[in-house]
């Protein structure tokens, strides 16, 4: 990818088995990005061994998509598999991991639990049948390892202090290098050293960020070897490691550093043990400020630690005099002029005057108003959101944009927050929002942008969590229209804390996922009354110019949230299977629906099929009210059913005159998402919606119809011609004739008065070879009222013969 990114690929083309080989990746959208690059740079991506074209049609887009998703689920599906297996193992002794660690020996074992021998450090086991398990290593190590539990737990040594002493024996870690407070903290607190398999302590699963987990998710198998150190004081020791990891406020570690300024009159020698008895200060930025400080007295490369400090540093700093007092041990520690340049610049700082304008002598602390962050320094929405959501009152947001990616964040906390409001874009004209139907169409247009098939998949979870949050919570997201300020460009928000404190914050992140945790972003915080204020009174304007979010869309939330794709098979009422193939189709997608007659004509078609098996019906609307999609609605119902109860596929017809077939095309693809192939008459070619050839060029192609569907002229068929020929050989599971009116018997006088024209004689042919037969006609008719029983007699042609009943029936 480097090589394509770069410009310097010396090849045209990557050969890929499949689509999975591409690449298993957790977000299907990933896959897709680095096919993107590829094309992008004229590098097409062939995958081999699929069934379909990579050409970038909707076919093969929609192929892709679903089987990268496929990809994914497998390596996460295996991932669980090959997990559950490891703590299987676990639980029956059996080491998974790495080293051995000092003081054990990783051994070989059969499945009859032989010993094999002994492994050396990155020597593995050779046979799946072989199995590993730990043993105590040589004695003088076992010594060693004892000699630190008594060191830490009945002298009280720090671990500092243990491996100064481990070091000054000449002992060395199992990796030959000397201890650190680390590596003796390691041997601490390991459960293998009192004979205890112990495995899922941190998780890196699928190759995400790496956690620790919390001891009740470990897996535990206990006294599965034999014990080097005695169980009490293992758990003693763990006592005091437990007591010594609480993490320590700001507040508490001035306040430890007040009484040492105050015994000792200087803070230039200190070590962190005076403070507290913890081993861990704490990650805040005093805590970081005193490490740097103690790895300056551990003589640590002073220019590294001083530009460490400054960049932790916040700009409006609180405590003067004890801040003084560490930055000229600084001065003192570090002669060397780019050093002393760098603490010059700290102590710049921390000598301006705007710094300590509200500085309170009375209590060496000033009220902090504004903090500043960064995605680059810190997690955003554990440092912000997470942090001050819990137990909070209440919960304003002007949010640009805003999906339910939001409640893979903070789903659990904002559903516990007793006011929650969200006024985000939705890119909606305010003349649009005058009318409820229209601003509902807009907003699910909006909202199906995506892909639906895969977005609905990946995200089906967090569609439920929010389906829950608007049933609980009512109206707490808005939409603002363009009208009032334009597109929400600006992104802000106000949080009262549970002690009923408000925080506001001003940030470049939109309300979703990407925008807390992935994007680059930065942020300010403002507690200052004034600040909070000012971002109240900008939220508040804009949610009551905003408009509630449609019931519409709230529907649609909870259908994602519950969506499930079926078979022909799983729906036994027919009048089921409509609804279902449409309410993905374009047209609902873009939040509109077919109209009550076009319904009810849906309907009638249904009960038809119900009651005869067979479908012969005439349309008869008023021009403008949508024949096209009514009837191109209906021949989706029918094939559909047709292949449930049949199983074969035979092919379906559509006529209509040359200057309609086109739109014919147009709307089957835009309202209802189905590709029609149209019959070009000049060329004898078959055309898809884009006007590309997807035919070999003849006559006889009119019979070979690339698709489903076809969409012929009316024109072809109102003389002798070979395509009509090729057109009566074949048998059509739906025949639909569009301006049916044109079929006609001929008037005037003579020789030829009365008998039916071409296309009359034609359709009544073809209805002869069709399953189904739809006529189209606007109304009023503009000819004879007779010719209204050529149309009947086309109905009545074909299979049933009953729509003008027996053939000794007065109707004839």
């Amino acid at each position: 990818m480097a090589e394509v990114q770069s410009g310097l690929a010396d090849f045209k083309a990557i050969l890929v088995y499949d689509v999975s080989r591409w690449g298993r990746f957790q977000d299907a959208d990933e896959g897709a990005y680095h096919e993107h690059v590829c094309s992008r740079a004229g590098i097409r991506v062939h995958y081999c061994g699929e069934q379909f074209e990579n050409d970038g049609s909707i076919g093969s887009n929609l192929l892709k998509t679903v089987k990268r998703v496929m990809a994914g689920e497998y390596s996460r599906e295996l991932s669980v598999k090959v997990f559950a297996g490891q703590c299987r193992l676990v639980e029956l002794g059996y080491r998974q991991g790495g080293a051995a660690g000092y003081g054990l020996r990783r051994v070989l074992i059969d499945e009859h639990g032989n010993p094999k021998g002994e492994l050396s450090r990155g020597e593995q086991k050779s046979l799946q049948t072989d199995r590993v398990i730990l043993v105590p290593g040589p004695e003088e190590e076992q010594r060693v390892v004892e000699r630190m539990y008594e060191m830490f737990v009945d002298e009280g040594r720090p671990e500092r202090e243990i491996a100064e002493v481990l070091n000054g024996e000449g002992h060395r870690t199992d990796l030959d290098r000397p201890w650190t407070r680390a590596t003796v903290h390691q041997v601490l607190t390991n459960e293998k050293y009192i004979g205890n398999n112990v495995f899922n302590k941190v998780s890196f699963t699928l190759k995400q960020r790496r956690v620790v987990n919390p001891r009740d998710m470990w897996i535990r198998a206990e006294g599965a070897y034999p014990a080097i150190v005695d169980k009490a004081l293992f758990l003693r020791a763990r006592e005091i490691v437990d007591a010594r990891s609480r993490h320590f406020s700001d507040e508490e570690l001035l306040d430890a550093l007040r009484g040492i300024l105050k015994r000792q009159g200087t803070l230039t020698e200190f070590a962190s043990r005076d403070l507290t008895d913890s081993t861990e200060i704490g990650p805040t930025w005093l805590g970081r400020l005193i490490i740097g400080l103690q790895q300056l007295l551990a003589e640590t490369e002073p220019a590294v630690v001083v530009g460490q400090i400054q960049e932790d540093l916040p700009d409006f700093l609180e405590i003067r005099p004890l801040l003084i007092d560490m930055l000229s041990f600084i001065e003192r520690k570090a002669p060397e002029q780019e050093v002393r340049d760098a603490a010059e610049v700290l102590g710049g700082r921390l000598k301006n005057l705007r710094a300590f304008s509200q500085y309170r002598a009375q209590g060496g602390i000033r009220d902090m108003t504004i903090r500043r962050f960064s995605s680059r320094t810190h997690r955003l929405d554990q440092t912000i959101l997470l942090e001050h959501l819990k137990g909070a009152r209440s919960y304003k947001r002007i949010a640009g944009y805003f999906t339910s990616s939001l409640f893979e964040v903070a789903g659990e906390l904002l559903d516990q927050i007793p006011e929650v409001k969200i006024v985000c874009n939705v890119d909606i004209h305010p003349d649009d929002l005058k009318v409820a139907k229209l601003r509902e169409a807009k907003m699910i247009g909006r909202w199906n942008e995506r892909a639906l098939e895969a977005e609905a998949l990946l995200n089906r979870e967090r569609y439920r969590r929010l389906d829950t949050f608007l049933q609980k919570h009512g109206q707490a997201v808005r939409v603002a229209p363009d009208n009032v300020c334009g597109f929400l460009h600006g992104k802000a928000g106000v949080i009262e804390c549970a002690d009923g404190r408000k925080l506001g914050f001003i940030g470049s992140m939109n309300e979703t996922s990407s925008g807390w945790q992935r994007h680059y972003e930065i942020l300010w915080e403002d507690s200052s009354p004034e600040g909070v204020a000012w971002i109240e009174e900008e939220f508040d304007f804009l949610w009551r110019a905003a408009k509630e979010l449609p019931r519409a869309v709230i529907r649609e939330v909870h259908r994602r949230g519950y969506r499930r794709e079926v078979f022909f098979d799983e729906l036994d009422d027919p009048e089921d299977i409509a609804p279902a193939a449409l309410i993905e189709s374009p047209l609902y997608r873009e939040g509109f629906s077919l109209q009550p007659w076009q319904q009810g004509f849906l309907t009638e078609c249904l009960r038809h099929y119900s009651n005869h098996g067979i479908v012969r019906l005439l349309l008869a609307d008023e021009v403008g009210l949508g024949k096209t999609l009514s009837l191109g609605t209906a021949a989706l119902a029918l094939c559909l059913l047709q292949d449930k109860d049949s199983g074969g596929q035979k092919p379906v017809v559509i006529f209509a005159p040359a200057t309609l077939c086109e739109q014919w095309q147009t709307e089957m693809i835009d309202k209802l998402g189905i590709p029609c192939a149209r019959w070009e008459t000049q060329k004898k070619v078959w055309l898809d919606h884009d006007d590309r050839v997807i035919s070999p060029a003849g006559r006889e192609q009119i019979g070979r119809c690339p698709l489903r569907i076809g969409v012929v002229s009316t024109g072809l068929m109102m003389r002798d011609s070979l395509e009509k020929q090729h057109l009566l050989g074949l048998r059509f599971a739906l025949v639909i004739l569009d301006e049916a009116h044109k079929a006609r018997s001929r008037q005037g006088f003579g020789r030829d008065a009365g008998t039916p024209n071409e296309l009359l004689a034609f359709a009544s042919a073809v209805a002869e070879r069709s399953d189904h037969v739809l006529l189209g006609t606007a109304t009023p008719i503009q000819t004879r009222s007779e010719d209204l029983w050529d149309l009947m007699r086309i109905l009545h042609r074909g299979k049933g013969r009953f729509v003008l009943g027996n053939e000794y029936s007065r109707w004839h």
